[in-house]
């Protein structure tokens, strides 16, 4: 697939999304992009979340969903799944997994690890959009660097990778 196949798939919203990571970002980000009416998985490692997610159940307590959520379970419009069968099924990945430590400096861990799975079954003409707060050149520097070690795919030209970082504290 190359970018006007990108463009068009998005236009008619036949590309698949999938959003890795389900808190506070992710999840309300995953919700409102089903809305719209894109076919939306959800990635993430907590298996029980995913488990209630799947039963239309929010398992973030403080946090209200919109009030379509259960029926937009229910008709297979959002699904959730791990992050090895998301990245698997999406055209389009987008990443919005923590990056604070409990120090408040940058831990890239959980970025790492999730471009490690979308490495593995990244397409040519996938786009990946970083959401997780990263300093400025990390995207490239990290996560470009591991999607293209695990996919043997070049960034820019194979797959897009786009810089959209949430600016939200969810603390």
């Amino acid at each position: 697939m190359d970018a006007k196949q990108l463009e068009s798939i998005i236009k008619l919203k036949e590309a698949r999304v999938g959003v890795f990571g389900l808190g506070y970002v992710g999840l309300p980000l995953a919700v409102e992009i089903a809305k719209v009416g894109f076919t939306t998985l959800g990635a993430d490692i907590d298996h029980k979340k995913l488990e209630l997610l799947n039963a239309g159940i929010n398992p973030l307590s403080d946090m209200t969903l919109d009030i379509s959520f259960p029926r937009l379970v229910e008709k297979k419009i959002i699904s959730f799944d791990s992050p090895e069968n998301v990245a698997q099924k999406s055209d389009i990945k987008i990443i919005c997994v923590p990056t604070p430590s409990r120090n408040k400096s940058p831990d890239l861990t959980f970025v790492r690890s999730v471009a490690k799975y979308i490495g593995k079954y990244v397409k040519r003409g996938d786009l990946i959009i970083n959401e997780s707060t990263v300093g400025p050149g990390m995207t490239r520097k990290i996560l470009c660097s591991v999607l293209e070690s695990e996919s043997g795919l070049t960034a820019g030209t194979d797959f897009f990778v786009v810089a959209s970082p949430e600016r939200i504290d969810p603390g």
